[in-house]
Formats: structure tokens, C-alpha cells, sequence
């Protein structure tokens, strides 16, 4: 094998491995949490000036 080949090898190995270590992530989480719409509402109640004025 030719120094190229191994180089090669190496980058295909290093791609592989972070593909399974990214993809085997995918679904464990939800991309949003149940309760949303309640962060979505609390900042919209939330007045950016009274908090800084405090």
C-alpha cells in the first residue's frame, strides 16, 4: 500500500466513524419540547424594557 492509500483509508475510517456517532443521535431527542408554545408566550409577555429598567 502507497502512503496515499493509507491517508485515504484514514479519512474514509474518520468519516464513518462520525457519521454513525452523528446519525445515532437522530430521534432520541425531540426537536421541540412539549411545552412550546408556553416559552413562546412567556417571551412574548416579557417586556424587554421593564426588564431593564428594573
Amino acid at each position: 500500500m502507497t502512503n496515499i492509500f493509507r491517508h485515504e483509508r484514514k479519512i474514509f475510517v474518520l468519516f464513518v466513524v462520525a457519521a454513525i456517532i452523528i446519525f445515532s443521535g437522530l430521534g432520541v431527542l425531540d426537536a421541540w419540547p412539549p411545552d412550546e408554545p408556553r416559552f413562546t408566550l412567556v417571551t412574548k409577555k416579557s417586556d424587554p424594557l421593564k426588564l431593564l429598567l428594573r
